[in-house]
């Protein structure tokens, strides 16, 4: 196997990539005081990198909002241009709680989807409001704009899984649960 040029790639223009939207709980919003009921919307297109994300992006030049889904105690952060296409994937009607700016999201902390470690929202201009939800979930070793944030905000590589699925430790060996 040897590496490839981006330039060398060859990109089917029939593929399409399995999207995910999931609910993150937050750990701190600086802005939020209900930390019991808030949640991220989070948008991927690879699904199988969930057990290696590292932080959620968010733009600090959109504007996000803090909407209900119908009659649900629990409260969403999407991106304000998103919440009609949002509403739609979700097929429920959403109510705009507060809107406030992109900036606003540093210092907030969500937890991991499967082992609960306190992770942050990290600053990207990849993170936009024309598809998803305007927040990425990030996985470093699995992605091109993923790479980049860890290597502006010094985060460190997990790549926890290898080219089989099986779960990999620290020391790189395969663990066996």
């Amino acid at each position: 196997m040897t590496a490839l040029a981006e330039a060398e790639l060859e990109y089917n223009s029939q593929h399409s990539s399995t999207e995910v939207i999931l609910r993150l709980k937050l750990a701190t919003c600086p802005f939020y005081r209900d930390k019991e009921g808030i949640y991220a919307l989070i948008w991927t297109t690879t699904p199988w990198t969930l057990p290696c994300n590292q932080a959620i992006c968010f733009n600090p030049g959109l504007s996000y909002s803090i909407v209900k889904v119908g009659d649900k105690p629990e409260a969403l952060i999407v991106a304000s241009n998103l919440i009609k296409d949002v509403s739609k994937i979700l097929n429920a009607e959403l109510k705009v709680l507060s809107s406030f700016p992109g900036e606003a999201l540093q210092g907030a902390t969500y937890y991991h989807p499967f082992n609960r470690e306190v992770l942050p929202f990290l600053p990207s201009d990849h993170a936009t409001d024309t598809k998803g939800t305007g927040l990425v979930h990030t996985a470093p070793a699995h992605g091109h704009d993923d790479f980049l944030v860890a290597l502006d905000h010094k985060l460190f590589t997990l790549m926890k899984m290898d080219v089989t699925l099986h779960p990999l430790g620290q020391s790189w060996r395969v663990c066996l649960y």
